[in-house]
């Protein structure tokens, strides 16, 4: 994705479906954890109006001045903060903006009360169970490699002199084959430290191969499991998928000539078997 955000609040929506989608294909979010970001951004875009021009730092903090006076708890303004620091990061990154509104403004402080009950931190009852999660074996397909774990996000407690009774993290499995297997081994690796929770289920795929085109393996993730009604599914194109979503992403004109003979060779092949 490619431009700038500088036209009115239609353009502003816009970035913040692709940020929807990204987080929801790339980053595996919960479909509640899209809706309370789809809720905040909504507010935030309705607040701003008609923009000319990108969100700047004094709007944002006027938007935060807004929700105070609104008797949002300051827990919540944090989240909504929380929110536009993930979406304007994104737009940074897609080249969409050239500077984060947010860098200056500091998170309200949310935690005022030690917790009642000081028991086993829960951080160090997380970092058991990704001991374990990470030692577990992962499934391997011979001609495809093996399943992939990465542990992306990792939060939790409230402040250094306070023991904590909170901790998440996320994690990412790339499949190679049924998730039940992999569930499984989560459930038994995490026991009962903490409670586990599947937001997303994306299926393996594989596609056949079609005349002399070249294939691949690509351990990422993937739309057509979810595009079901089209008839079958080939997935190729022009440019790179090492330099998808970041800030080097790009497509020679070579390429996109070279994908016409590409389409043209599939369609053929396709329309010869």
């Amino acid at each position: 994705m490619s431009g700038s955000l500088t036209s009115d609040s239609t353009r502003l929506a816009n970035q913040m479906t692709a940020f929807l989608n990204y987080c929801r294909i790339e980053k595996g979010l919960s479909s509640n954890s899209l809706e309370a970001y789809s809720a905040d951004l909504s507010r935030f875009i309705e607040f701003l109006g008609h923009p000319s021009e990108p969100p700047t730092t004094e709007q944002t903090r006027l938007y935060l001045d807004h929700l105070y006076q609104s008797g949002l708890s300051t827990r919540s303004v944090a989240r909504h903060l929380t929110t536009l620091r993930s979406f304007y990061g994104f737009l940074l990154r897609e080249g969409a903006m050239d500077t984060d509104p947010t860098e200056h403004l500091r998170t309200p402080r949310q935690w005022q009360n030690i917790p009642k009950f000081l028991n086993l931190q829960e951080i160090d009852k997380l970092i058991e169970a990704l001991h374990e999660v990470l030692a577990m074996p992962l499934p391997i397909e011979p001609e495809i490699g093996p399943s992939t774990l990465n542990i992306g996000l990792l939060e939790g407690g409230r402040a250094p002199n306070v023991i904590a009774d909170q901790a998440a993290a996320h994690l990412l499995i790339r499949l190679v084959g049924p998730s039940d297997v992999i569930r499984e081994s989560l459930l038994k690796a995490v026991g009962n430290r903490a409670d586990v929770n599947f937001s997303l289920d994306l299926p393996f795929v594989r596609m056949r191969k079609v005349g002399d085109l070249p294939t691949m393996v690509a351990k990422f993730t993937t739309d057509i499991p979810s595009l079901d009604n089209w008839g079958e599914p080939f997935l190729l194109g022009p440019g790179s998928i090492h330099v998808a979503h970041t800030p080097n992403e790009k497509i020679a004109k070579k390429e996109l000539l070279e994908a016409v003979d590409l389409y043209y060779n599939l369609a053929t092949s396709l329309v010869n078997q």
